[in-house]
């Protein structure tokens, strides 16, 4: 009996190495049979603390595939065995983990708990790991929340403790992020400065889907600047990487960014196609955040069509979920947009109204390009009042 406990022991070990060896090539699906049956086994020997260890490496596989349905089912399995061995250090990865798919999910409330909670414990445990972990993802709900000094700080309190330890793939993550709030606050050059160091030290780690971010972000970056050709090629190279990654829940936004710029560039019925499959693959994997924005984008190509009536239905659709999220900057955008959407119905009142709440809420969370296109936009309506 002893010696079968040994072998199963044995085989639950290699498999979760092979598992992953998968993941870390890209094989998603290879790397969840491997784990799937490693955690037979190891809930078949009774072992719990392998059950935990297996199935973080199992949720990777579902984060990639956007599956956070069985990925939440399989956390919350973690987080009571974690519980019941009294393992501090891995209910704070469980409460981690379970943080993520939330967060996903736009459940920001619920996921800012959690990730509270595994600072405390990070705390308790002088952990500086955990600890510069817990206030990275703080900080992210912090921007996803539209209060960017305190996201920056976050980060910034996050990246001096990983610069100590010497984390080198941790450090690329917290750039990246000063970089996206560079680029909210309009400060071009210094956004691309972070991604560039992130990307390097990515490349330099062979952090493939690490890269796949950084070229998104850059590619993004160069669509503000209306270097269209550029955000194509760089956008098309992330999104290659994605797909041969398996990276299901990565793939809306660049097929949506790729959709901006044939917009851009007047090919609007390849721009359609890439927004709805898009689409289709954000409400399949129930991204609601990524829902809300091509609803929104959806809205503005029937307003371009002159579908006025299919443009609003869109956009308040859109609305209606960002609204549930808390996204304030999403918000804003799309009230923005049912600005000029009123505005083309000759509805100048209702126009000023929705510009005022954009603007009103662009100038609290200091989108400064945001804020003076909105300006524009009510000085414009106003002037038109004037007039009639």
């Amino acid at each position: 009996m002893t010696e079968s406990k040994d072998t199963l022991l044995y085989v639950t070990k290699q498999v979760s190495r092979l598992a992953a060896e998968s993941l870390k090539t890209g094989d998603v699906n290879k790397a969840e049979r491997y784990y799937r049956f490693g955690l037979e086994a190891a809930t078949d020997l009774g072992d719990r603390k392998a059950q935990i260890d297996i199935s973080r490496g199992l949720l990777q596989v579902y984060l990639r595939k956007g599956n956070y349905k069985e990925a939440e089912k399989l956390q919350r399995k973690s987080l009571e065995i974690a519980k019941s061995l009294k393992d501090r250090a891995a209910e704070a990865g469980a409460l981690y983990g379970l943080g993520i798919i939330l967060q996903r999910q736009g459940r920001y409330d619920e996921a800012e708990y959690l990730y509270n909670q595994c600072l405390e414990i990070a705390r308790e445990r002088g952990d500086d790991a955990g600890r510069s972990k817990g206030l990275h993802q703080l900080g992210i709900i912090a921007e996803l929340r539209g209060r960017y000094d305190e996201a920056e700080r976050l980060y910034r309190q996050s990246l001096e403790i990983k610069r100590r330890r010497g984390d080198q793939l941790p450090i690329a993550r917290s750039l990246t992020q000063l970089g996206i709030i560079a680029v909210l606050r309009g400060k071009y050059d210094e956004a691309e400065g972070f991604y560039n160091d992130s990307l390097r030290i990515k490349e330099k780690l062979g952090d493939q889907v690490g890269v796949s971010v950084n070229l998104y972000n850059l590619a993004a970056l160069a669509y503000k600047r209306h270097r269209f050709d550029q955000a194509e090629d760089l956008c098309k190279r992330s999104l290659e990487i994605r797909r041969k990654f398996g990276n299901l829940a990565g793939i809306p936004k660049c097929l949506s960014l790729l959709g901006m710029v044939s917009y851009q560039m007047d090919r609007l019925d390849e721009a359609e196609g890439l927004f709805r499959e898009s689409l289709e693959i954000s409400q399949r994997i129930g991204d609601q955040s990524g829902i809300a924005d091509t609803l929104h984008i959806l809205g503005r190509i029937e307003h371009l069509k002159g579908s006025y009536d299919e443009a609003k239905k869109l956009y308040n659709e859109s609305l209606a979920i960002k609204r549930k999220l808390g996204d304030q900057s999403g918000i804003a955008l799309t009230l923005a947009q049912l600005g000029r959407l009123s505005e083309s119905q000759k509805d100048l009142t209702a126009a000023e109204k929705y510009y005022m709440e954009a603007n009103e809420i662009f100038e609290k969370l200091g989108e400064k390009p945001n804020l003076e296109l909105s300006k524009k936009d009510l000085e414009r309506i106003r002037r038109l009042k004037e007039k009639t």
